[in-house]
């Protein structure tokens, strides 16, 4: 089976919405941006160059993340003849905000607050109002 009966297969089923060569593409894109904060590297032209155009990996995201956005939306409307779009944001929130705030709390608990604002950080991201806090 090629990838792009796959694709049809997983947009026509309205219970499974997994798409797995885009985990191909974001690791792509993670390498990309690793190798892009990565430090100088010892010269080398193929691990230079990726280090250079590493930030291709964060516009690479963002096309997957609209593409998944408008995916979702469109299995949506396939299934339920309309779109609720606070429901859609609630589930982003619900799927993101969970890790979003035990990451800070891990890193936290691990490198502690050596400013002694990183509780106070942690309100501000909890709250949304992390720039307003600093």
């Amino acid at each position: 089976m090629n990838v792009q009966n796959n694709l049809v297969e997983v947009s026509t089923a309205s219970r499974c919405l997994y798409i797995a060569p885009l985990d191909g593409l974001r690791f792509v894109a993670f390498l990309a941006v690793f190798f892009h904060h990565m430090p100088k590297f010892a010269p080398s032209l193929m691990l230079t160059t990726a280090r250079n155009y590493g930030w291709v990996g964060v516009e690479l995201f963002f096309l997957i993340s609209a593409f998944l956005f408008f995916h979702l939306l469109d299995a949506e409307y396939g299934k339920a003849g309309g779109i609720n779009i606070r429901n859609f944001y609630v589930r982003r929130f619900l799927r993101i905000y969970p890790l979003m705030i035990v990451f800070a709390v891990a890193m936290l608990a691990i490198y502690g607050s050596p400013d002694g604002n990183g509780y106070l950080r942690l309100a501000g991201l909890a709250l949304f109002l992390d720039n307003a806090v600093i």
